[in-house]
């Protein structure tokens, strides 16, 4: 874990060298001089959508395609970790108003990335799910919880796989762990850079439930169209007259 940190503040003083040489450009349409991952008419083509996964809420920017896409794309498999600050903006933009923000709610949450395998952490050199997780908490001044959930087994790429493959490949990829000490009534939401079937929600819904946790929220950056049926989400991770199990069923 400390190595990933310590890769992306190296690629993001990288980054940042680069951009003093040469203008900063949309990931979408190349346009030069924009302030963050996509320019404003990109930003506005990838509209969000309500939808669910496991009956729980997500939160993304966006569904996966062009030019969102493009910009995971980069983050994920070019190492743009410099990507990870402003995509976390644009998702704030998106759904920061709609989350309650009171000290008392934001002391409750705690965010939770999608661990990688070491070998894929060691592979990969970064985790962008935990470099997610790291500027959403900063935005929504929560706390990210990096090691409540370790992937214990190596999996094949979801990305690679049939629908009906991915959620089996998970089974046992992931557990609590043994250094996590999760206090009763933290609310858990787990960090993903794309939605798709559900699958790794599912495994990771599976190991917190071995510990008596449950995930209440997802917040991704996009996700696709077999996510989740369309449906009406509460965005709120605290309502007045809602209890626990009632927000995580996302009623």
């Amino acid at each position: 874990m400390v190595f990933d940190h310590c890769m992306g503040a190296v690629r993001l003083v990288f980054r940042s060298v680069l951009d003093v040489l040469a203008p900063t450009r949309c990931v979408g349409c190349a346009r030069a001089g924009t302030t963050g991952a996509l320019c404003p008419e990109c930003f506005d083509a990838s509209s969000a959508r309500p939808t669910q996964v496991s009956q729980v809420p997500v939160l993304a920017l966006g569904p996966f395609a062009p030019p969102l896409s493009q910009a995971i794309k980069q983050l994920k498999y070019s190492g743009r970790t410099d990507l990870a600050l402003p995509l976390a903006k644009l998702w704030w933009q998106r759904w920061g108003h709609t989350l309650v923000r009171t000290p008392q709610a934001a002391a409750s949450v705690l965010l939770v990335p999608v661990p990688l395998h070491r070998g894929r952490l060691v592979e990969r050199g970064f985790n962008q799910s935990a470099l997610l997780a790291t500027e959403l908490a900063r935005l929504a001044r929560v706390r990210v919880g990096h090691e409540v959930i370790e992937r214990v087994h190596a999996t094949e790429h979801q990305a690679r796989l049939a629908a009906h493959a991915r959620a089996h490949n998970l089974d046992g990829a992931f557990r609590v762990s043994r250094c996590s000490a999760v206090t009763p009534g933290t609310r858990l939401v787990l960090v993903d850079d794309v939605v798709t079937t559900g699958a790794t929600f599912a495994a990771c819904q599976a190991a917190c439930r071995t510990q008596n946790l449950s995930l209440c929220a997802v917040w991704a950056l996009a996700h696709t169209e077999r996510a989740g049926p369309r449906s009406q989400v509460y965005t709120q991770l605290e309502r007045p007259g809602l209890s626990d199990s009632e927000i995580s069923r996302g009623r």
